[in-house]
């Protein structure tokens, strides 16, 4: 097998750009409960928000809204001041830590399938639990 074939199908995943990543909690209401939905994410198929780099021309918030729709296919109303942030840690493709800004977006319509809506407890399930 040519090294150059052997090295696109086993070498290092590329490595993430230093920043921050900027992430919309997609939530809607589903019989008088908030529900909120989590995807998988590509490299490691862990349950997590849609999130994403900042993107030339946007504010934050619209990049979130934009992961959201690209990765989601959510589409509603974001707001504009985060509601929270969080560390992602370092991994392989991440050498250093990077916060993530999480945005609240109302979400009335249906997001693709293969994607999961549940109360905050029953998404609780899918999140890790933090060590220490």
């Amino acid at each position: 097998m040519p090294m150059r074939l052997w090295s696109r199908f086993f070498s290092k995943p590329p490595a993430e750009p230093v920043g921050p990543q900027f992430g919309a909690l997609p939530y809607k209401i589903v019989d008088g409960q908030v529900v909120v939905l989590l995807i998988t994410s590509r490299g490691r198929g862990k349950w997590i928000f849609p999130k994403g780099r900042q993107m030339e021309g946007k504010t934050p918030w619209e990049s979130a809204e934009l992961e959201a729709y690209e990765e989601a296919g959510v589409v509603g109303e974001i707001e504009t001041t985060p509601i929270g942030s969080y560390f992602l840690p370092v991994t392989e493709e991440r050498p250093s830590p990077s916060r993530s800004r999480c945005f609240r977006c109302w979400s009335p319509t249906s997001a693709r399938t293969g994607r999961k809506w549940g109360s905050a407890i029953a998404i609780g399930r899918f999140c890790p639990k933090p060590s220490g």
